[in-house]
């Protein structure tokens, strides 16, 4: 039976670029619709890719060069410089992509402080705001059906683009061209031209090392000129005093706001905040306060302890109302707010409220990026207000503690351990509506037990762990059941990704990975020691893999310096993908090599080494 080729395109569009070289063997217009899906978005994870990417466009016939429609460079440091992505020919780009609409210099997702653009499908690696300012040189031409411009431009290249303003969809800007753009094109009443009218992205950033304010002014400019915006971070900017206007404008269209890396200096800015965007759903502060030195100027010395006490509440008071009033709230992420206590007092106020039924809260995910002594406390306290967390289905904790606490309190547990989660005293159905999970630590030596988390969280299909010890063990007192069963229990996690940590057992962490896991789908294992695993092991995954990261893998023996990559098919077992250092290992013939075996593995990236200049 033929399907009408309108019903062919969305179907292409679902499958993996493997099967599109399937679906490709069909008929003559399967072909050509498969091959244009394969094309339509390219991902370029190191320098060898993109020179190779480029010299392959050389060649390419025009019918695939025009389906390209997307062009990705990841300058997460491990994989590739910013300024490397300057010594490809992009000048060429709108001769060999004449279709492109979306050019974005990327970094990999963090579940802390997410980014405006849409990542690379991949966790477990670092959040790094550090993605250079101008990537994309002044060289760049105009590409007539750019939508999407995710990364900064210089002044001249943004200039070339000004005919186009009107169908861009996201774009990024720094604080001089945008302070140009408002001077240029002032608001006019009754409006007459609005500068985006399309953008539902805008990222922007300040560049510079002085302190740049923005004010009311400049809000109402976005206002103005984004009105279908939906997603807004500012990164840099200072807030400093405001008279707050009597009447502000509202901003209804955006549904998210980021603020990464800025300086509050007067609590009102919180007001301002939630009289313009009142429909927000999704917010993330990454926040300074001023600090004591700061605050001394303003004040004389012998009222400074209660000056500074009194900013600090007022600070956290706004911030307070700011959330609860905002009743279509869903996510927040709270990665820094000025001194360690202010996060721990407005978590503490939150859960108080929640539990006095002041607050209906409706949050669905809880991201907490700071981490301090008192991490692990405050998990525990948030974790144990049922009111806050019933409807949360995705987290992101903080793990640190520091030797002096008592381990029975932490653990909630006398069997004496490492601090320990997800603890035992934990009520059992404090994570059972959980999906997504991340965990994380600076400083300290928390321990997860991993089958007994995965036991905690019946729903989990997503897991980070990052700089957290790995465990395969539960509690013998707690999880008596789990510790002595021979009887494998089956899990339903779908993504798991570890970075920067250590695997004790990690023979019996394989074992889980091949026998309880079944719906594995994305493996990735970033800087991560594997212990207790043997000589030349073998994780044989009954699994198709749509994503496998490995970067920077050692065992007891050493680094692993070589990968073997097998694909499972019937009855016969076949090498898809070798990468071996031959230097090392004439050198050192006896480094561990690490052998995986899958059903297939869609997207595969292997880094012998920590530093960018060994990816390929």
């Amino acid at each position: 039976m033929s399907l009408p080729l309108e019903l062919v395109i969305p179907i292409l569009q679902q499958l993996p670029q493997r099967h599109l070289l399937t679906t490709a063997l069909v008929s003559h217009d399967w072909s050509q619709l498969s091959l244009t899906s394969f094309y339509d978005s390219v991902y370029i994870h190191t320098n060898h890719q993109g020179k190779r990417f480029f010299e392959a466009l050389r060649s390419l016939p025009l019918v695939y060069r025009q389906c390209i429609r997307a062009i990705y460079f990841n300058v997460f440091p491990w994989y590739i410089r910013a300024d490397c992505v300057m010594n490809h020919p992009i000048e060429l780009l709108p001769i060999y992509c004449p279709q492109l609409q979306s050019l974005a210099v990327v970094h990999l997702d963090n579940p802390v402080l997410p980014d405006s653009f849409a990542m690379v499908d991949v966790q477990g690696v670092h959040y790094s705001s550090d993605i250079g300012i101008h990537i994309i040189s002044n060289d760049l031409p105009l590409c007539p059906n750019m939508r999407c411009i995710g990364t900064l431009l210089g002044s001249e290249s943004l200039k070339k683009y000004r005919p186009i303003f009107q169908q861009l969809t996201a774009m990024s800007l720094e604080e001089k061209q945008l302070f140009d753009l408002l001077d240029q094109i002032p608001i006019t009443e009754p409006p007459s031209h609005v500068l985006f009218p399309a953008l539902h992205t805008l990222d922007l950033t300040c560049s510079s090392d002085d302190d740049i304010f923005l004010g009311v002014a400049a809000l109402d400019w976005l206002q103005y000129h984004c009105p279908s915006l939906s997603h807004l971070s500012l990164q840099g900017f200072s807030f400093n005093m405001i008279e707050v206007p009597t009447q502000l404008p509202v901003h209804a269209s955006l549904v998210s706001l980021d603020l990464k890396n800025v300086t509050i200096e007067n609590r009102h800015w919180f007001y301002v905040f939630a009289a313009l965007y009142p429909a927000l759903r999704s917010l993330a502060l990454d926040v300074h306060f001023l600090d004591s030195i700061q605050l001394a100027l303003l004040t004389d010395e012998e009222d400074l302890d209660e000056r500074v006490r009194r900013h600090r509440y007022g600070m956290t008071y706004e911030i307070l109302h700011w959330i609860v009033r905002c009743a279509s709230l869903r996510s927040l992420v709270i990665a820094k707010l000025g001194q360690d206590s202010v996060a721990h007092d407005l978590l503490g106020m939150l859960a108080g409220m929640a539990l006095d039924s002041s607050w209906d809260c409706r949050l669905t995910c809880i991201a907490i990026g700071e981490c301090s002594k008192e991490s692990f406390q405050i998990v525990k306290e948030l974790l144990g207000c049922q009111p806050l967390t019933k409807h949360l289905n995705t987290l992101c904790l903080p793990l640190d503690t520091t030797d002096n606490d008592d381990r029975a309190t932490v653990n909630g547990c006398a069997f004496v351990r490492p601090p320990t989660f997800p603890p035992c005293d934990l009520a059992p159905d404090s994570l059972a509506n959980i999906s997504s999970l991340h965990l994380h630590q600076g400083f300290g030596g928390t321990t997860v037990a991993l089958v007994q988390l995965l036991q905690t969280c019946t729903n989990l299909d997503t897991l980070t762990l990052r700089n957290v010890a790995l465990e395969h063990d539960p509690c013998p007192l707690h999880f008596p059941s789990l510790a002595s069963s021979e009887l494998l229990t089956k899990f339903n996690l779908t993504s798991l990704a570890l970075h920067g940590c250590v695997v004790y057992r990690a023979d019996l962490f394989y074992a889980l990975l091949q026998h309880q896991l079944p719906q594995l789908s994305s493996l990735a294992m970033v800087n991560v020691k594997l212990l207790q695993l043997g000589p030349d092991p073998f994780l044989n995954l009954d699994v198709a893999l749509r994503n496998l990261y490995i970067v920077w893998v050692s065992t007891e023996a050493g680094r692993c310096y070589t990968l073997h990559l097998y694909e499972n098919q019937s009855s016969t077992r076949m090498t898809r993908y070798t990468c071996q250092a031959d230097d090392i290992h004439r050198r050192f013939p006896d480094t561990p090599v690490l052998h995986i075996g899958c059903r297939y593995a869609d997207r595969v990236f292997f880094n012998r080494n920590k530093g960018m200049n060994d990816s390929w």
